[in-house]
């Protein structure tokens, strides 16, 4: 049983560390993250404009800007 461990063992450590070592952290696309924070920006104005007043036109285009925002994230 020893004979078959020592002999499997190098071939199990090498896949292992081949495995562990070729994943690579995703990295994250700049032009997203600025985009949603554009979207998140514009939400928040057009939301603080919609609360000091409350038009049909600033809820709707605060509910507009929300919905693009969420749907970017």
């Amino acid at each position: 049983m020893e004979q078959k461990w020592s002999t499997f063992k190098p071939y199990m450590y090498r896949t292992g560390e081949e495995i562990t070592s070729t994943i690579q952290p995703n990295d994250r696309n700049q032009w997203f993250d600025h985009e949603s924070s554009d979207a998140t920006e514009m939400r928040n104005t057009l939301q603080i404009n919609t609360l000091q007043r409350k038009t049909r036109a600033s809820t709707e285009e605060y509910n507009n800007a929300k919905r693009y925002a969420k749907q970017i994230r």
